[in-house]
């Protein structure tokens, strides 16, 4: 072959693998900072970026935790964590399932996160610190001793200011037939 194909050909494929692992590299990172900012005692067993959500405040980068508690004959699960991050890896919000649900983050759409069925999250500083509900969600809880649930969390206020809500959506809310504003007892 030429020399100028060959150095034309190397200079192209060099680009691509330079475009592949940019992505990798970034999740990396996400794991890392995460990772870090665990207490004693607890360890990572799964991390997941599952895409990105638009924000009063800009693009987060979105990834699902799993942790257990380490320092146990028995290692025991902690709830799913919800993890927000900046362009530049930096760990901006961390949410945590409340116990009594089992809020498993599935997909990323605009400012919405789709979760799988209805849960409930907290702040990860603090358990009663809840993510609110939407109006129209407090609304169908009021008079009930229930916690609000929903299926979708929207950060379109910023990384810091979510709304739990629900929407119909095939894959989260339970079904196309399902009405995701009925409560059932």
């Amino acid at each position: 072959m030429k020399p100028k194909l060959l150095l034309s050909l190397a200079l192209v494929l060099s680009g691509l693998a330079g475009c592949c692992s940019a992505p990798g590299s970034f999740r990396s990172r996400m794991s890392q900072v995460a990772v870090a900012a665990l207490p004693k005692g607890v360890q990572q067993t799964q991390f997941a970026y599952i895409g990105d959500v638009q924000t009063a405040k800009g693009t987060c980068h979105v990834a699902v935790q799993s942790l257990i508690l380490s320092d146990m004959m028995a290692p025991r699960g902690e709830p799913t964590r919800l993890l927000l991050f900046s362009d530049k890896a930096r760990l901006v919000a961390v949410y945590q399932a409340d116990f009594d649900t089992s809020a498993w983050p599935l997909w990323c759409t605009g400012s919405c996160i789709y979760l799988a069925g209805f849960s409930s999250l907290h702040f990860g500083d603090s358990v009663n610190h809840k993510i609110p509900p939407s109006p129209r969600l407090a609304r169908l809880f009021a008079g009930t001793n229930e916690t609000p649930t929903g299926n979708v969390i929207d950060f379109s206020n910023g990384p810091l200011n979510p709304v739990l809500t629900r929407e119909k959506r095939y894959g989260s809310s339970g079904g196309l037939n399902d009405d995701p504003w009925k409560l059932r007892h």
